[in-house]
C-alpha cells in the first residue's frame, strides 16, 4: 500500500468513528442524546446561530451539507 493510500485510509477510519461532536452526546433515550448534543454545540459556540442566520432558512428548501450529527439542520 502507498503512504497516499495509507494516509487516505486513515482519514476513512477516522470519519468513520463517528460524527463530529459526538463525543459531547449523552443520554439514554435517543431524543436526550442529540437533544444534549444541541445543547453543548451551542454552548461552545455562540456565535453560530447569529452567524448561520437558521431563521433565514424557514419555509425554504435548503440543502446542508454537513458531517455533524445534524443539530444545525434542525435549525
Amino acid at each position: 500500500m502507498s503512504d497516499n493510500d495509507s494516509l487516505k485510509s486513515e482519514v476513512r477510519d477516522f470519519w468513520d468513528s463517528g460524527s463530529c461532536g459526538e463525543i459531547y452526546a449523552e443520554g439514554l433515550a435517543d431524543l436526550d442524546y442529540y437533544k444534549e448534543h444541541s445543547k453543548v454545540r451551542y454552548e461552545l459556540e455562540p456565535y453560530l446561530c447569529d452567524f448561520a442566520k437558521f431563521n433565514e432558512g424557514l419555509d425554504k428548501d435548503v440543502l446542508e451539507i454537513g458531517v455533524g450529527m445534524g443539530a444545525d439542520h434542525l435549525e
